[in-house]
């Protein structure tokens, strides 16, 4: 991935780049330009262009509130054992929704549902990156599942020996609001015991 400096140079190419246009399109006006001395403000300044994000802060805030919502909607999903599913698009990617919207079924197939919410914390940033106007966020996080159990046939089957902190590393990315477009298991230290 570019580092934000990097990143942030298309920005940078682009404004200049509407800026000669302009100038351009000034200069070649020079008819008009006689006829009306004083040039319209849109006419001579080029429009700026708003990062996605300014900081570390703002990428990893963005990031925190799509997960938020996202594990409210699956949450909401698994309790009512995989019905509606498709309530999880718009807080995934549509490829990873699909891949999520499967998993969903699998509950409703077998009469699996749970009962109370995951949650998740000790959110650090891992890296960012915004390339053409997209954002890409990566976050390492602990999913704890200790609040919720599962159910199979009404019948609570939650394992007694199941590991209630996981670490994962978590990506979204979007345009204006941020996606889930994967979640894994991280590999590394285990930063959640």
């Amino acid at each position: 991935m570019l580092s934000r400096s990097t990143a942030r140079r298309p920005r940078v190419l682009v404004a200049l780049g509407l800026a000669v246009l302009v100038a351009g399109g000034v200069a070649g006006c020079s008819e008009a330009a006689a006829l009306d001395p004083e040039p319209s403000a849109s006419a001579t300044e080029a429009p700026e262009v708003e990062p996605i994000f300014a900081s570390d802060e703002e990428a990893l805030a963005a990031a925190v509130e799509a997960y938020d919502a996202y594990l409210a909607v699956s949450n909401q999903i698994l309790n009512d054992g995989g019905r509606e599913p498709e309530r999880i698009r718009g807080h995934a990617t549509p490829e990873y929704a699909e891949k999520l919207i499967e998993g969903y079924n699998s509950y409703l197939e077998n009469d699996v549902s749970t009962e109370g919410s995951n949650t998740f914390d000790t959110v650090t940033l891992s890296n960012w990156d915004v390339t053409e106007g997209r954002a890409d966020v990566q976050i390492y996080l602990c999913l704890d599942v200790s609040s919720t159990s599962v159910f199979k046939h009404g019948v609570d089957v939650t394992p007694v020996d199941r590991q209630l902190r996981t670490a994962l590393i978590i990506t979204l990315e979007g345009t204006d609001a941020l996606q889930l477009s994967g979640s894994d298991r991280w590999s590394g230290h285990d930063f959640c015991s």
